[in-house]
């Protein structure tokens, strides 16, 4: 099945799922993400009062930023956060396409279905995780550094503000 089956229709199936999932399965922002959506609303509408995540040890921030810029440009709502992380993954749909390139087409396919029918992802699509920004900064910094260390280098850490503990697992 695998060797039948394009890369650009497994990603296309990735993206169709994600956005079947947003669109299907209703769900507010609640515990991280709440406080993630909150501060990110704050920022777009310029109501924050205080920079919340700075006091906190190892917080993300950088997922509540990135997402009041998007706010800022697009609407201060949970439904545009929900459609830019439909995005977000098909640029990791991308990056995992460039980076298994060179190991075949089996790899490739089959590394492609892994992360397009990876059920925790397509359910972090409707959910305001920092995990959906972090993931393609990270795989992309990983592919960037063999062609550029400052810029793969650069990429890896604006990850680490998305997910610092995750990082550092690694």
């Amino acid at each position: 099945l695998v060797q039948r089956v394009s890369p650009g229709a497994i990603m296309a199936v990735g993206v169709a799922l994600r956005v079947a999932w947003v669109l299907l399965v209703p769900t507010t922002p609640a515990v991280d993400f709440a406080s993630y959506h909150q501060f990110a609303v704050g920022l777009a509408t310029g109501t924050s009062t205080h920079l919340l995540y700075v006091t906190v040890p190892l917080q993300e921030i950088g997922y509540p930023l990135f997402l009041g810029g998007v706010y800022s440009l697009l609407g201060a709502t949970a439904a545009v956060g929900r459609a830019v992380n439909v995005l977000l993954a098909f640029w990791l749909l991308v990056v995992v396409r460039r980076l298994l390139a060179p190991q075949g087409e089996v790899v490739t396919r089959t590394g492609l279905m892994l992360v397009s029918l990876w059920p925790a992802h397509i359910a972090m699509s409707s959910l305001l995780a920092s995990e959906n920004l972090f993931l393609p900064m990270l795989w992309s910094g990983a592919l960037l550094t063999s062609s550029s260390t400052f810029v793969g280098g650069a990429m890896l850490g604006a990850a680490q503000a998305v997910r610092p503990v995750a990082l550092m697992m690694m």
